[in-house]
């Protein structure tokens, strides 16, 4: 595979970051990734025309080793390596060219766009020339939240059960209320993240990435596009 050329390893303390890669046309079925911090193995997704790597593509505009996507200070980035550049579109924003070399985080429901200059060809559209895929996080943190938050209140209402009343409530029981609505604001917020995700957006999303409307056209560069990619087996890639 091809050496990473980020900026060092990530920290060893953090959670897991899983999340599923779900490509337009020039790509095959979602492939679904977990990536961990402090692995004693470099855990990197290696993304190019390179045979061996995670994510293939035989697009002509691709290059060789193009991109990876990986975890620094526990956040999910991605650095180009390329020569056409690669595009990132962050929900609600415009496609923006991703510094080479640099670590550039991808935030949930950004599309990834790769080569980001292109040559235009008769009879291919934009859609043709690039491969495109939008990043979805996973949403089991909402579930972990709502677990903690129940074993929360299940605890307060057997303390209550078995406390007599107090004539004011103390600092301690003040900060067990804090936690609870803090839980509960979390699972409320990662519930209607995933309730927000659906095959159809990750198309729409990816699909208006490669073809941008007319008015914020793309640079074109000095090599076209070859041969879709074979489609791959679809499943779960976790990193140890």
């Amino acid at each position: 595979m091809a050496p990473s050329n980020g900026s060092g390893g990530d920290a060893a303390n953090g959670p897991a970051v899983s999340f599923t890669l779900r490509f337009g046309s020039n790509g095959g079925p979602p492939q679904q990734f977990t990536l961990r911090p402090g692995a004693k193995k470099e855990q990197v997704i290696r993304i190019g025309r390179n045979p061996k790597g995670d994510i293939i593509s035989d697009l002509s505009g691709v290059s060789f080793h193009h991109a990876e996507l990986k975890l620094m200070g526990g956040r999910l980035c991605i650095v180009d390596l390329s020569s056409n550049a690669t595009g990132l579109k962050v929900p609600g924003g415009a496609i923006a060219r991703v510094k080479r070399g640099e670590d550039t985080e991808v935030i949930d429901g950004s599309v990834v766009v790769l080569p980001l200059k292109v040559k235009a060809e008769d009879g291919k559209t934009m859609e043709d020339l690039r491969m495109c895929f939008v990043v979805e996080y996973d949403t089991s943190a909402a579930g972990e939240a709502k677990s903690a938050l129940s074993e929360a209140e299940e605890a307060e209402e057997a303390e209550k059960e078995s406390t007599p009343p107090a004539p004011s409530k103390g600092s301690a029981e003040h900060q067990a209320e804090g936690e609870v609505e803090v839980a509960e604001a979390e699972a409320d917020r990662a519930t209607s993240a995933g309730a927000r995700r659906s095959g159809v957006g990750a198309a729409a999303a990816v699909a208006a990435a490669a073809a941008p409307e007319t008015g914020a056209r793309l640079p074109l560069g000095e090599e076209g596009a070859g041969a879709r990619p074979p489609g791959g087996a679809e499943g779960e890639v976790v990193y140890h």
